[in-house]
């Protein structure tokens, strides 16, 4: 990307990119995964590696093309989003998109779920999308074939459920281009094609005969043959399964088709057997008499369960060694009860579903039961999932004697479903939390541009006035946002592997001390007390500056999410060749569901809509992958939430003992109002609201500033605002909650502007219904702000 020569480009030399182009673009290049800015009116593509493989052979021939160059054929699709986007500042998300990309050789089948993101410019405008991209093929594929595994047994073990199961495979042609299964005669002279579905040049007759004697799998150009086993392990049938030309043949894929074997084997034996006991009722009583007993001895190999249960009390006639298996019992329970032998099944239902097969002729197939089976030696019990069948087996008389059970354990299945569920559940948070960052980035980024726009509107009004006030605001302001952007580009170094640390020998007292001092600010507007416990000589080999950065971080934390006037304690000792540093505070707390996640990248526990402690949710995460990457490890101890929390560090001790430079140029001018207001601003950020007023007041209005709601719904009663600036993320009472109690308190009601740094359409929708007349989003344009205040003032107030 950085070699291109965006000369050619509609964009030109990247030197006359706007600033936030660039920013935006830095920030892709160092994701790990896919993703896309698409900026201007053609929508020109700016991409990384990650997303390069999505292009596939149209890299790097497009990279800096119009999107509709490139995509033809979804352009008509996704150019109305791109345009929701661009026009209203709608936040687009599409799941599960397939989207063919060409690896391993070939265009393959693949699947990707994305969102359109709106991108502002250097004056506020909408100017392009970011489109962050996540790959969930595995999971879409794991999802369609456990679906297909699933409809294989869907009507049960009886007779016809191998024409089920081949139906089943035929409706998953993306998967299962073909099938073909070939059996041998009793005699073994004859391997012929007994099943089939679908369409197939080529001729599987020679693979399936060495598969049969050798009973081992093999994979041919256009499918992947495997034994179709008997209980015993014969291989008396083979089935061959045509795979897709666009599927790369992965471990995923070949489960798949074992699954699927294996379901064939059992079924294939099912309708033998059932076919069998259909001729049985067929001959003559002697003839009966003997083929009962050769069928029986058949069903005693049968690779599935299988047992013969007679008369009311449901007496073990006839059991194979699977179904044993499965129960966990010998063959000495062979004449007794169901009951006697399985006590724990009393109270499930399966003992009045077979007594419904005696007594009214008519057989019962059901999937996916589970049967509690046990105890077992310790007294634990188990859940086993099955598809049965139970088959009527009529006397000489006519009537109903037994019942024939057939069974195909599908617990591997139920639980693989559920993985693959968790999977899925698992990308959907994912995807859910990248959302939310995204949301969260732009608030936090603004947050701290709100002031230093502002300030630099004051300096320009100013002209040769003393400015060192600003300078300080920007300066303090600036310093908050590199932290935030360094937080992001770590932690993007630390996921692509590229995060380089210089060593040396440190005492680690020292670099406690220097976190100590870098957040002293913070404990003495908070009033903590600090206790610092150090009580070895700790010498580590370190990066000093990162590991100075592990402890800022943490006595951070500790100071934001611990009430004013709280306690922290710093203790630090050796212990089996590693410091030991705890951490310990009286805060907030963590709650208990959200302590194995606390060291994940993004994860806060809750914050209201005020998000008061701020932040990107990256802070523990970065400190985990530094300890880690010096040979330590990080941990989260809590009670609960109220109950305060404790981070422990260990870190092996050394083995030897002996810029942001901002834009100052305004184009928009502010003309002194015409009419003076009484304009009230409520902002929690002190700089933001102080600048803020000072601008407003230079524009010849009346001005009073307030940082929390119950403030300004006192200093309202006494100044009776015109107009009033909410912040809608305040403290405790959100500006929402505040502008009901204002319209409520005063009349006639002050006009609401709305300042916030949330800006997507579901916001302004929220401000507009709460009874906000202006939605300006931070950083706010001043000429912005002084057209809005115009355009209130020529309304009648």
């Amino acid at each position: 990307m950085r070699d291109h020569n965006w000369g050619t480009t509609s964009l030109g030399p990247i030197e006359s990119w706007p600033r936030t182009l660039v920013s935006y673009v830095s920030l892709i290049l160092e994701l790990p995964t896919p993703a896309i800015v698409f900026w201007g009116e053609d929508q020109t593509q700016i991409y990384n590696d990650g997303y390069s493989v999505i292009m596939g052979p149209r890299h790097p021939r497009f990279l800096g093309a119009p999107y509709r160059e490139c995509w033809p054929d979804t352009y008509p699709l996704i150019y109305p989003w791109m345009r929701a986007v661009l026009d209203r500042g709608e936040v687009i998300r599409v799941d599960n998109t397939q989207i063919p990309v060409t690896r391993h050789g070939f265009e393959e089948e693949a699947y990707f779920t994305f969102t359109f993101n709106p991108l502002r410019d250097d004056d506020g405008r909408i100017a392009g999308i970011y489109q962050p991209v996540t790959e969930v093929t595995e999971a879409v594929l794991s999802h369609r074939r456990s679906e297909t595994l699933r409809m294989m047994t869907s009507t049960g073990t009886g007779p016809g459920s191998l024409e089920d199961a081949m139906a089943a495979l035929a409706r998953n042609a993306n998967d299962v281009a073909f099938v073909r299964v070939f059996a041998w005669d009793r005699e073994r002279s004859t391997l012929a094609l007994v099943a089939q579905s679908g369409d197939s040049a080529d001729v599987f007759d020679d693979v399936a005969r060495r598969v049969s004697d050798s009973g081992t799998p093999e994979k041919a150009p256009s499918g992947y043959a495997l034994p179709l086993r008997e209980a015993r392990g014969e291989a008396r049938a083979v089935v061959v399964f045509g795979t897709s030309a666009r599927l790369h043949f992965n471990d995923g894929y070949r489960e798949f088709f074992e699954a699927a074997a294996a379901h064939l084997a059992s079924d294939l034996s099912t309708r033998e057997q059932a076919e069998a006991i259909a001729e049985l009722d067929r001959t003559s009583k002697e003839s009966a008499q003997r083929e009962r007993h050769r069928l029986y001895a058949a069903l005693l190999n049968a690779p599935g369960p299988f047992c013969l249960l007679t008369g009311e009390e449901l007496t073990i006639e006839l059991i194979n060694h699977a179904c044993l298996r499965v129960w966990r019992r010998d063959e000495r329970i062979i004449g007794t009860s169901l009951l006697s032998a399985l006590p724990e099944l009393r109270d499930q239902p399966f003992p009045t579903l077979l007594r419904d097969v005696l007594r009214t002729g008519e057989p019962v197939r059901q999937r996916d039961i589970v049967a509690r089976l046990g105890p077992d030696e310790h007294g634990a019990y188990r859940d086993v999932h099955f598809d049965f069948s139970y088959e009527p087996l009529r006397g000489s008389s006519g009537s109903v004697e037994s019942v024939i059970v057939f069974a195909v354990d599908v617990t591997h299945q139920v639980l693989a479903q559920r993985e693959i569920e968790r999977a899925l559940d698992d990308a959907r948070r994912a995807s859910n939390a990248k959302d939310e960052f995204l949301a969260m980035l732009g608030h936090e980024l603004r947050n701290p541009m709100a002031p230093i726009v502002t300030a630099l509107d004051m300096m320009r009004l100013r002209q040769d006035r003393d400015v060192s006030r600003e300078r300080e605001v920007i300066e303090r302001q600036t310093k908050q946002l590199i932290r935030l952007v360094d937080d992001l580009l770590d932690i993007s170094r630390i996921t692509r592997g590229t995060f380089v640390l210089t060593k040396r020998r440190v005492d680690l007292s020292e670099i406690i001390s220097r976190a100590i001092e870098t957040t002293a600010p913070l404990f003495s507007a908070k009033r903590h007390e600090l206790r610092v416990d150090i009580r070895d000589e700790l010498v580590i080999d370190a990066d000093a500056d990162r590991m100075h950065q592990v402890f800022s971080n943490v006595l951070t934390n500790a100071a934001k999410y611990t009430p004013a006037g709280g306690t922290i304690d710093v203790t630090a000792r050796s212990e089996d060749g590693m410091a030991m540093v705890i951490v310990r505070d009286s805060g907030a707390g963590i709650a208990p569901e959200m302590l194995p996640r606390i060291f994940e990248m993004f994860v806060q526990d809750g914050q209201d809509i005020d998000r008061a402690q701020g932040g990107l949710g990256l802070g523990l995460a970065i400190v985990r992958a530094i300890v880690r990457r010096h040979g330590g490890d990080a941990y989260a101890r809590s009670e609960g939430k109220g109950k305060g929390a404790e981070i422990e560090l260990r870190v092996p001790l050394s083995t030897d003992q002996s810029a942001y430079a901002p834009d100052t140029e305004r184009t928009r001018r502010i003309r002194l109002a015409e009419v003076s207001r009484r304009i009230m601003i409520v902002d929690d950020n002190v700089d933001a609201a102080t600048l803020l007023a000072e601008a407003i007041r230079a524009m010849g209005h009346e001005v009073c500033v307030a940082h929390d709601g119950a403030s300004a719904l006192k200093l309202a009663g006494t100044f009776e605002p015109q107009i009033a600036l909410l912040d809608i993320g305040l403290p405790v009472m959100s500006g929402y909650e505040l502008a009901t109690q204002l319209r409520a308190q005063q009349a006639p009601p002050p006009r609401l502007i709305a300042i916030t740094g949330y800006g997507q359409a579901s916001d302004r929708k929220q401000s507009k219904q709460a009874g906000f007349a202006v939605h300006l989003v931070k950083p706010v344009d001043i000429g912005q702000l002084a057209s809005s205040i115009e355009q209130l003032t020529e309304r009648p107030l």
